[in-house]
């Protein structure tokens, strides 16, 4: 895009700062013409919104990078079970940790938390055939015991790590199983507290893969069955 030099040109127009803290009626005073100070807040609104566009295109290019797969889990049985454990062998190094999961910008982090855009993304929807996960863990509530006032207003970037930390909250949440690391292999371990018989229920979040392998081996072991159920997922 071409922009005439002429653009960037505020007049005159200077910036004079007070001594007095801003919220006591200090701060930045712009000091020029209207029509200069127009221009001058216009360029400024520019500047953010690009730099808010460029946080949604690297934060969502990232997640649009990964492959996602949607498991459910099927009791085909006569009768509840209870206590089910699943083993999942990944291979080395495809699956994506929620500790390698992207986090939105600071001029971005707020709307995502809003849109609930973690749940919407990574949580497997229910149908009429698949119930949802139910053993989510319950989050210890984030007390905030500092009190703002004028003189220790908190910053941009403590607003930000307040943000993260609801954000990072979610994806704990979501994300509620173990991936063990071998040497020549990933293995994710879930629980399952209660399954009733022809139910199929949905994993507590789609895995995410940088690459997904070809198969899946897995391994399910429950209180009320004897043998361990195993078998192969092929990925196609």
């Amino acid at each position: 895009i071409s922009i005439d030099d002429t653009f960037w040109n505020v007049g005159n127009l200077t910036v004079s700062k007070s001594l007095i803290n801003p919220m006591l009626g200090g701060g930045s005073i712009l000091n020029g013409e209207e029509d200069e100070k127009k221009h001058y807040s216009e360029i400024k609104e520019i500047y953010w919104k690009i730099e808010e566009l460029n946080e949604y295109r690297e934060f969502l290019g990232i997640i649009d990078s990964y492959k996602i797969v949607e498991l459910v889990l099927a009791n085909e049985g006569t009768t509840f079970d209870e206590d089910i454990d699943v083993k999942l062998h990944l291979g080395k190094g495809n699956i994506v940790k929620k500790e390698e999961l992207p986090i939105p910008g600071i001029l971005t982090i707020d709307d995502f938390i809003e849109m609930q855009f973690a749940e919407a993304v990574f949580k497997i929807r229910e149908t009429e055939n698949v119930i949802g996960y139910v053993g989510y863990p319950m989050m210890p509530p984030r007390i905030n015991y500092k009190i703002n006032t004028p003189f220790n207003h908190p910053s941009a970037q403590e607003e930000y790590e307040e943000s993260k930390q609801k954000y990072e909250d979610n994806i704990n949440q979501i994300f509620c199983y173990e991936i063990y690391e071998k040497e020549d292999e990933d293995v994710l371990v879930i629980h399952l507290g209660y399954l009733k018989h022809n139910t199929k229920m949905a994993f507590p979040s789609v895995l995410v893969f940088k690459n997904v392998p070809d198969t899946i081996l897995y391994e399910i072991s429950s209180k009320h069955t004897s043998e361990m159920t195993c078998g192969v997922l092929k990925m196609s």
